[in-house]
């Protein structure tokens, strides 16, 4: 009998490409996968003419593509949203302790250690002690103004503290692309490679009570079926560790204007590249990419109260500027913060309709460029044990 393929033991695998288009000879890794979409992606069109009695089927055009949806884990998304982001690099963070450090009302203050010196930059994230995490807003030789002020904060505490600056990605403009591999290990010949492929969109979605979600959908140069795997040597292991939760882990929090929001039930970031298709004559398929406009939307759906709920709404009738972010923590104190400096209120819709439940605030926001830091998006991550 031949062999069933099982989706429970399908597996997918990447490899980062120097050349857009050309499987890399490296060893591919692999991802911690819970859905996808790749497809060849090949079009037909009908051919016309007064002798055929019968249309004829004419292969045109093929744009592989598809999306991959994965679950949070620290570490394993960070090559897709470099990509994303057409960011050339993560930039890395830099650490410093000093004991001559008293927390205020609005961040840190110093007798000597000059904060200018360090490394650090505004818009960046960084986790203060054992306090938590919150955001650079101002460097100062001898003070730090934060926000996005962990629960707990102690102004007026002093001594010494450990500051661990976040390694960070911001918009730009380097284009990423990879092989995406996908096995059907009982299946001879089960191997399906997509290369060129560059991600489209991204959405990161959080929702209570529930694993903190990612999707990411790609458009590729070309695709084939291939009898063994093209990696270079042994397909490497999963990146990540526990995956982060709106809950019982580390949980996740969302600021808005640089302060705790209220209670939001669903919120989703959506990174958009906007990618467009070039053709060429001579060739089937995708030639190549532009890049489009970027773009990033937060959808939430909220409870309506009187502090966030109409504070929100009130933004939004004004056309008043703020700023969004979410801190997504796992139990052992790995933690990402996706955030959009800059955002208008384009939606806001209050929701009144179920007899016995409370009465909604769900909206959207689009991202602008942050005059402060010409930054649209940026992703932070500070690893446990720095």
């Amino acid at each position: 009998m031949n062999p069933l393929a099982r989706v429970s033991h399908q597996s997918i695998a990447y490899g980062i490409e120097t050349t857009p288009g050309t499987p890399p000879a490296v060893a591919f890794r692999s991802l911690r996968v819970t859905g996808q979409s790749l497809d060849q992606g090949l079009g037909y069109r009908p051919a016309s003419g007064w002798a055929l009695q019968v249309a004829e089927q004419v292969l045109v055009d093929q744009e592989p593509g598809g999306g991959i949806a994965y679950e949070v884990a620290f570490g394993a998304p960070d090559d897709l949203w470099l990509a994303q982001l057409r960011a050339a690099a993560w930039v890395t963070g830099t650490t410093f302790t000093a004991s001559d450090i008293t927390l205020t009302s609005s961040g840190l203050s110093s007798v000597t250690t000059d904060f200018t010196t360090l490394g650090l930059a505004v818009g960046q994230y960084g986790r203060v002690g054992t306090y938590g995490t919150a955001r650079i807003q101002a460097i100062r030789a001898h003070a730090l103004t934060l926000d996005c002020l962990p629960l707990g904060w102690s102004a007026g505490a002093s001594g010494t503290v450990h500051f661990v600056g976040a390694d960070y990605l911001t918009n730009g403009t380097t284009a990423t692309s990879f092989t995406l591999e996908r096995v059907h290990a009982e299946v001879g010949g089960g191997v399906f490679d997509f290369s060129g492929m560059r991600p489209d969109h991204t959405v990161i979605a959080m929702r209570a009570g529930r694993r903190v979600q990612g999707a990411t959908v790609f458009k590729g140069l070309s695709a084939t079926r291939n009898t063994a795997s093209l990696s270079t040597g042994a397909v490497l292991g999963p990146l990540g560790g526990e995956v982060m939760d709106a809950g019982a882990s580390g949980g996740v929090v969302l600021y808005e204007a640089g302060v705790v929001t209220g209670m939001i039930q669903s919120a989703a970031f959506t990174l958009k590249s906007n990618l467009k298709a070039e053709k060429s004559a001579v060739s089937l398929g995708n030639a190549g990419f532009a890049d489009g406009e970027g773009q990033g939307l937060f959808q939430f759906d909220a409870v309506f109260a009187t502090t966030a709920g109409t504070a929100l709404y009130d933004k939004y009738l004004a056309g008043t500027q703020t700023s969004l972010a979410a801190l997504m923590r796992d139990s052992a104190g790995n933690a990402y913060v996706v955030s959009l400096p800059a955002v208008r209120l384009t939606a806001c819709r209050v929701v009144a309709t179920d007899l016995g439940r409370e009465v909604r605030l769900r909206g959207a926001a689009h991202a602008l460029v942050d005059s402060a830091t010409g930054v649209m998006a940026r992703i932070d991550r500070i690893a446990a044990g720095r």
